[in-house]
C-alpha cells in the first residue's frame, strides 16, 4: 500500500506504523530527509540536493530541491548566490526561481543575504534595515559605529545633507 502523508509518500507493506529515521531503513521503506531526495519510492539511497540548496523531508524528485535564502537558481539546481547589495527569501515550489532582488536605496547587504533587513543604510543616511534610508540632513552625520543619525556638536554643522563622521560638522 502507498501511502501519502503531507508531501511525503513512501511504501508501507503493512499496517504497522514506520517510524522514520534519517539515512537508516525502516523496515522496507526509507524516507529522505532535508537536502535529500529521491529518483523512486522504496528503499533507494537517498540523494543530495546540489550545494546550496535544500528538499522537504520524503521528497522523490530533484525538482524539489529549492535554493537556500541568499541563493537563486532553478528548481532542482544549481543555485547561485546573490551579489553584494541584493537578497533573496528561500526560494519555494509556487516561487521556484526566486529573483535577486536589489537593496532599497542609500543602501547595502553583504552577499548571499536571506532578507530584506540585510539591507543596511550607507553611512551618512538613517532609517531602519530593509529602508528607506533618507539622508541625515544638515547639522547631523551617521559613522560607521552609529545605529541612526547624530547631531553635531553645538555650534557646528555640516556643509552636506549626507555626512559620514563628527569631523565633518
Amino acid at each position: 500500500m502507498v501511502r501519502a502523508l503531507s508531501h511525503v509518500f513512501f511504501f508501507n507493506p503493512s499496517p504497522v506504523r514506520r517510524v522514520p529515521i534519517p539515512n537508516r531503513y525502516t523496515a522496507k521503506a526509507k524516507l529522505c530527509f532535508c537536502k535529500n531526495n529521491k529518483r523512486m519510492i522504496g528503499s533507494s539511497a537517498c540523494l543530495q540536493c546540489v550545494a546550496n540548496s535544500i528538499s522537504p523531508g520524503g521528497s522523490i524528485n530533484a525538482t524539489a530541491c529549492v535554493c537556500n535564502a541568499g541563493f537563486v537558481g532553478q528548481l532542482g539546481g544549481p543555485c547561485s548566490a546573490c551579489a553584494r547589495d541584493t537578497y533573496a527569501y528561500k526560494n519555494t515550489v509556487t516561487n521556484p526561481t526566486g529573483v535577486c532582488m536589489p537593496c532599497p536605496a542609500h543602501s547595502k547587504s553583504e552577499p548571499q543575504s536571506s532578507a530584506l533587513t540585510s539591507c543596511k543604510c550607507l553611512l551618512g543616511y538613517g532609517g531602519a534595515a530593509g529602508g528607506p534610508c533618507t539622508p541625515c540632513g544638515l547639522a547631523y552625520y551617521r559613522g560607521s559605529t552609529d545605529a541612526t543619525c547624530r547631531q553635531c556638536p553645538r555650534y557646528t554643522n555640516t556643509t552636506s545633507l549626507i555626512a559620514e563622521s563628527a569631523a565633518e560638522c
